[in-house]
This record gives structure tokens, sequence and C-alpha cells, in this order.
């Protein structure tokens, strides 16, 4: 307690000790020129730029870090919500990059803070900050004399408290100094500037790349796809999970289907919560809902997000374990039995492999909602993303796996000649052909479908910000051609439509072939059972009513 007291008293004597002057001049709206901030109590906090020298005079990062760490008693206290707020904007005051306008906050934040926190000031004698004199401020945001207010917190605003940087010119309209912010894109009004990313986000009320006919008919797309996706690899899942008719170095494929289903699951989610709820969040500062920029705040797109991106991303993993088993059986002549002992290893590989790029991902908070589905993942407004966590991950399992698959294939004749010297069985350069050809057509239709797949994103990747931008800038208007997204869709999922080709194999036929046989089997020998319980009571009935009769 002691310490705490000595502590104050130290930092608060500071602060007054190192007011430049006993009374600061007035606080004025004045031209900047907008630099990161970069104190650590509001750097990410409200705004993303300032300018110096600040309202204090100060022109060295140094010495503003200095002394707002000498309120860190007070901010530690929790005296007042709006302390922190009311320090940002006069030690790091708002500067507009687009109108270099430098605001202070006006009095009314100012004098509630005071109110709130002058009377711990007081327990230990000490005064109030000279730099924070309330009467220096402005009392209310003028088209002459701009100030940033918190109408949320304060009492003498009748201003909506969702304008926190908003000012009202003489016809009584708002006017907002982010105006012009957006005003790269060709719908810059149907656009809010969001301070803390840095960027312009899409209303969720608007349309700007896509129609809302053709948001409409990619859903529709979309959920067709999904339940044939999930209807499909749930069958096939249902048919080998227990089974040992696929064996290694095939079996990879079941847990790339399983992939694709929960994968399938997520999209089936984002119809079922609807899109608002997913793919649009709150923004207190414009009072606006927009399309979702770093969505860990909202907990459906989060969970969206995680089976989306988690899932197809192992899919592509899981492909190449696929080929690499099969390079393994084909080329080293390694044997089912001991992939089997190894499989531990592919799942260690594939999920932590998963994981990391997720996780890089959650830290990196490059979660975002695409306009045409709704879909919460990576790179749906930012092309860069797009490229690093999507197309090059995708791209590279797709080279790999293609190369492993080749080397197998180009081994094969090899391992078939050395079965034919050995003077083994014909069955067993049968079984070899047979995995060949199922791999083969497996591995084309997938390489076929994940190649207009990266496509599809790379023509996304190239003309996305062309799509956005002004007409000013590109003369000619250039528009998304929305059959590529369908295509895109549907390659994204073909693949998990294609182990249906598993269960029109022989070993699937036989398998529910089995299933049902049981099945009627159970049924024939219950109704056997229910007979002849019915002959014996009929038998005992009659028996008895012919004692009856000789009674």
């Amino acid at each position: 307690m002691l310490f705490t007291i000595w502590f104050l008293s130290f930092n608060f004597s500071f602060v007054i000790s190192n007011s430049f002057s006993p009374i600061l001049s007035v606080v004025t709206t004045r031209k900047c020129k907008p630099q990161i901030i970069r104190a650590e109590q509001c750097r990410d906090k409200f705004y993303k730029y300032t300018s110096l020298p600040n309202l204090m005079g100060q022109d060295q990062e140094m010495d503003i870090q200095i002394q707002m760490d000498t309120f860190r008693p007070l901010l530690n206290h929790k005296c007042s919500n709006e302390l922190n707020f009311l320090l940002c904007s006069v030690y790091t005051p708002i500067c507009d990059p687009e109108a270099e306008i430098l605001l202070g906050p006006c009095a009314g934040i100012c004098e509630k803070v005071q109110t709130e926190c002058e009377p711990i000031l007081k327990i230990f004698n000490l005064p109030w900050p000279s730099g924070l004199n309330c009467s220096r401020f402005p009392s209310q945001s003028t088209p002459e004399l701009m100030c940033m207010s918190n109408p949320v917190f304060d009492s003498r605003s009748t201003r909506n408290p969702l304008q926190l940087f908003n000012v009202v010119n003489k016809e009584g309209f708002v006017f907002n100094i982010h105006h012009g912010r957006c005003r790269h894109l060709r719908h810059s009004e149907k656009y809010v500037f969001i301070n803390r990313t840095g960027k312009c986000a899409l209303k969720c009320s608007e349309n700007d790349l896509f129609s809302q006919e053709s948001k409409r008919f990619a859903e529709m797309w979309m959920s067709v796809l999904a339940v044939i996706t999930f209807l499909s690899t749930l069958f096939t899942c249902m048919t080998f999970c227990h089974s040992n008719k696929i064996k290694y170095p095939e079996q990879p494929i079941i847990f790339l289907t399983l992939s694709y289903n929960l994968y399938s699951v997520s999209l089936l989610l984002r119809l079922f919560f609807t899109r608002s709820t997913v793919s649009c969040d709150y923004d207190p500062v414009s009072g606006q809902y927009i399309l979702i920029q770093e969505g860990l705040e909202n907990t459906y797109c989060a969970i969206t997000f995680l089976l989306n991106f988690f899932f197809n991303i192992a899919t592509h993993i899981w492909w190449v374990t696929l080929t690499s088993c099969w390079m393994l059986y084909s080329v080293f002549k390694v044997s089912s039995f001991n992939l089997k002992i190894n499989a531990g290893y592919f799942h260690l590989f594939v999920w932590l492999s998963t994981s990391m790029l997720t996780v890089s991902i959650l830290i990196l908070r490059c979660v975002e909602a695409d306009e045409l589905l709704g879909i919460c993942s990576v790179g749906g407004q930012s092309p860069e993303l797009l490229m690093t966590f999507s197309i090059i991950p995708k791209s590279i399992c797709l080279i790999v796996g293609t190369l492993l698959l080749c080397l197998g294939f180009l081994f094969l004749k090899t391992r078939k000649k050395t079965i034919n010297k050995n003077g083994k069985k014909i069955r067993s350069i049968t079984h070899i052909t047979s995995v060949a050809f199922r791999m083969g057509i497996f591995s084309g239709i997938y390489i076929l479908a994940i190649s207009i797949h990266i496509v599809c994103e790379l023509y996304q990747y190239i003309n996305y910000n062309i799509w956005r931008r002004a007409p000013q800038i590109f003369r000619d208007i250039k528009e998304p051609i929305v059959a590529i997204f369908l295509l895109n869709i549907f390659m994204g999922q073909v693949v998990g439509i294609n182990s249906a080709i598993w269960i029109w194999s022989l070993d699937a036929a036989t398998s529910w072939k089995s299933v049902f046989w049981n099945i009627l089997k159970k049924l024939k020998k219950k109704k056997e059972t229910q007979s002849s319980t019915h002959k014996t009571y009929s038998s005992i009935s009659s028996h008895y009513c012919q004692y009856s009769k000789a009674i």
C-alpha cells in the first residue's frame, strides 16, 4: 500500500513537473502529417494514425511513452473507463491521412474523466495535471473547430453514440472525417473504412462485385453440391471405416474422404446459420454491419472457418500422403503391412501440418468472409492472403503428389518384372495392377479437379483489385465472371463426390451386399422363430381343448 502511494506521488509529480508551461495553449484544429501510432497504450486501440508534435507540444516518441507510463497507476485503478481514450487523444491525437486534420478530445469527455479520477489524486494531495485542463479543449465539435468525443460515455452529447469521429456541419448533416478513405473503390459509398484494420469493408446490406441474384444462385449451387458431397463421403466412410478390404497404399483415401465430409459440414453450417449471422459483424465506430474482417470475435464465423479451412487443407495433405504411400509401395517395395504399422506417422504429418497452418492464420487474424457465399475462410477480401494460405499450399501439394504418383507408375513395370522373375503367383501381379488402376482413376480426377480449382483462385487473385477499383483509374470496368466462381465451387467438392467411384467398386458392392444379406438372414431367422413359437402355441392350445372335452 505504501509503495502504491509513493508510486502515485512520484509519477504524478513527474507529470506536473514535465508540463511545458503552467497554462498550455487552447487546442485548435490544425493540419498534420500522419504517422503510425507507436505508444503502447494507444497502438491498435482507437485509431491508427497520429502526428507530432502532439497536443502537449511533444515531438519525441520516447517522451510521449515515458509520460504516458506515469498514468499507469490511475489506469490500473480503473477510476474511469474513458481515461485511456482521453490520454490517447491528447498524447497521440488522431490524424486523418486524407483530410490531414489533427483532432483532440472534446471537453465533455475530459470533464467526465476529471470528475471520476481527480478524487483519487486528492487523496494524495496531487492536483489535476495541467496538460489535461479541460478548458483547453472545444466544448463540442463544429466544422470550424473539430474534436473527438465518445458519446457512449459523454452524457452531454445528443448525437448518435456511434459517431465517435464525426462532426456536424451547418446544415445538421453528419460529415465523416473519413469521407474519401475508400474513394479508390468504384462503389466507395458501399464501403466503411475500419480504423482497426486500415482497410475498407463492404457493408452487409450492399452488393459490389456480385448481384443479389448471383449470390442466391451461388448459394443454391453450393447447397446442392454440399449435400451431394456430404452424402457420398458419408456413405464411403460408413462402408470402409471398419473394413479390411481397403489396405495401404489406398487407405489414405478413406481419411481424405472423411476430410471432405467434414469440409462439406462447414458449408452446410453456413447455410444453417444464414449469411448475415456468419459473415457479418457490427462496427461500433461507423454503426454499420460489415463483411467480416479478422473474424475471431464472431463465434459462428470462427466455427465455420475452423471446419472449412482445416479440413480443406487436410484433403490436400492427405493426397500427398496417399501418393507417398503409393510411391513407397511401388518403388521401395514396402508391404501393405509395414505401411499400416507406420500409419501413425502419416496421421501425425497430416494433422500437425494442417494445425500449424490454421494456427498461423488465427494468430495473424486473417479470417475473412467472402462476398459471394458469405463463408469465413482466408483470402475472401485479400488477394495476398489468398495466394499465401490457399494457392501456394494447394499448388505445392498438387505438384509434390503428382511427382510421387508418376514416380510410382514409372517403377511399376520394374516391380511386375521382378515378380515374374521370382516366379510369384499371377494373383500378386493382378493385385498390383488392380491397385494401380484404381489409383490412376482417382488420381486423374483429383489432379484435373484441383488444377482447375487453383486456376480459378488465380483468376480471383489477379483480378480482385481490378474489379473493385474506381473507373477513373481503369477506364474499362471489368466485372467478375460468376461462372468461374461456380466452377471453382464445383471443383472444390468434386473430389469428395468422386468417392462414389469407390462405392461403385466391386469391394463396396460386396461390403453392402454382405451387410444386407446379414440383415435379411436375421429377419428370416426372427420370422422362423416367431413361426415356430406360433406353431407350438397352437399345438398346446389344441391339446388343451381336447383334454377339456375329454373331461
